[in-house]
């Protein structure tokens, strides 16, 4: 690769490398990977996999996401918390020198809190180790990417939470007859601590030399894992996708992460079902114990990712926030409006983002039942920040309306919900009647130029 020193007039610095051109770099190569896989010419792909690790781009982007991007999750454990510029093109070059023989080095369990204010352990590595982790996530997720399947949405960089959203509407309105239907949910445990290594490694798609790097790793306590907070580069995320790869065709389903769900029809068996699932997570090793199986009925009603369904009698189905996320909300809230060591000021800036995140995130949701209404909320802020002497009535109005606002004056155009099938390309053009040797111009009438995306006639 070439050099991305914009001026060597200018004294040497991190931020004057060119970043836009190692990132076109980095791009180009994963879309020929994803082409690669795609259309299944995987000893292609190893080929542009080897060329990727050995990057002079990949390896300095990786270590700028490890360096720059999260820094709150480096924790020192090789006693520092960040790298000086001569440190990183050290670091550089010995990725390049030694990326294909990597053995993790030291490491350290820290305690994190999750979203149930429970703790647990998360295992953190050294700048180096997490650097190379980062540049086998950039050959190896493209790879999959193109195999994955289209009902994955979980952590995934073109999905969002609102695609999973949507496919539950398609599969439980009135034109698909979702009130006859039951819903099957299975809910895996976030880390997966006991699992055959076997059959992973056999599922990645990637040289053999990085396939043992990444088994050194998950013997040092790298393990795939759902659960957050994670660094949004993390390797764990990508390698729980790759194991539990497959799970979508069991029956019609969807999956986010570690929360899996089957669309039940009234002829279908659940125990059948049950039986394939039980079968499937044997041959990965994985326990009965790590999930949890729950059976409803679409009319009674179900909850999904912090939502509730529910079909009503006119065969409608409606989602709201669900009883759980609306009581932690209210918890957050009003644990700022009843402390009495802020201003109103000083909650108005601290209450905003919170209703600002929560709105944004029930935005395609039914916000006006009475049960999830903001309105006795409100009235506390109001009661709350009127007790103050400088307020008056209208100053306090001024102050709940820049708190309580409503969704329509949100710019929810800029909310990037990608669409496309795949991050690496729109479409990839496949001429399928090679053999024929037709002009080019025939070719287009003759509609013998597909995409192998989405089957569209080019």
């Amino acid at each position: 690769m070439t050099s991305f020193i914009c001026n060597t007039n200018i004294p040497y610095s991190w931020n004057m490398l060119s970043w836009d051109k190692a990132r076109a770099n980095l791009y180009r190569l994963q879309k020929r990977i994803f082409k690669s896989v795609f259309v299944g010419d995987i000893q292609k792909c190893l080929q542009i996999q080897k060329l990727l690790i050995s990057s002079n781009s990949a390896c300095l982007l990786s270590i700028r996401l490890v360096s720059q991007s999260n820094i709150k999750y480096n924790s020192g454990v090789d006693d520092k918390i960040s790298l000086s510029f001569l440190e990183k093109f050290e670091l550089v070059k010995f990725l390049q020198k030694n990326a294909n023989n990597w053995s993790p080095q030291k490491n350290k369990k820290i305690s994190f809190i999750n979203e149930n204010s429970c703790f647990y352990k998360k295992t953190t590595f050294t700048f180096s180790d997490q650097s190379w982790q980062t540049l086998v996530k950039f050959a190896l997720e493209p790879a999959h990417e193109a195999i994955f399947s289209p009902r994955n949405f979980g952590y995934r960089s073109h999905n969002s939470i609102y695609d999973a959203q949507k496919i539950l509407f398609l599969n439980l309105n009135k034109a698909s007859y979702g009130f006859q239907k039951r819903v099957l949910i299975v809910k895996f445990s976030d880390v997966c601590y006991s699992f055959n290594y076997n059959i992973l490694l056999k599922k990645i798609i990637i040289p053999r030399s990085i396939k043992l790097g990444i088994f050194r790793f998950l013997k040092s306590g790298l393990f795939p894992s759902f659960e957050k907070p994670s660094s949004e580069n993390s390797l764990e995320i990508l390698l729980a996708n790759i194991l539990l790869n497959g799970v979508e065709n069991i029956h019609n389903s969807i999956r986010y992460g570690s929360n899996f769900l089957i669309f039940l029809n009234p002829s279908d068996n659940e125990s059948i079902i049950i039986n394939k699932l039980e079968r499937f997570l044997d041959l990965l090793g994985i326990p009965n114990l790590n999930k949890v199986l729950k059976i409803y009925s679409a009319i009674d009603g179900f909850d999904f990712l912090n939502w509730h369904f529910k079909v009503y009698n006119n065969f409608n189905l409606y989602c709201s926030p669900s009883t759980e996320n609306y009581r932690t909300f209210l918890k957050r809230v009003k644990l700022i409006i009843n402390n009495s060591n802020y201003g109103s000021s000083v909650k108005v800036l601290k209450i905003s983002p919170i209703i600002k995140e929560w709105k944004i995130y029930n935005q395609f949701c039914n916000l006006k039942n009475f049960k999830t209404s903001l309105f006795f909320l409100q009235k506390k802020a109001f009661k709350s920040f009127s007790k103050e002497s400088k307020n008056d009535r209208y100053s306090t109005k001024r102050l709940i309306s820049k708190s309580f606002f409503n969704l329509s004056s949100l710019d929810l155009n800029n909310i990037n919900l990608n669409k496309k099938y795949s991050f690496y390309g729109v479409h990839i053009l496949f001429w399928f009647e090679y053999k024929n040797f037709l002009p080019y111009n025939k070719i287009c009438i003759n509609n013998k130029i597909l995409c192998i995306h989405c089957g569209l006639n080019i």
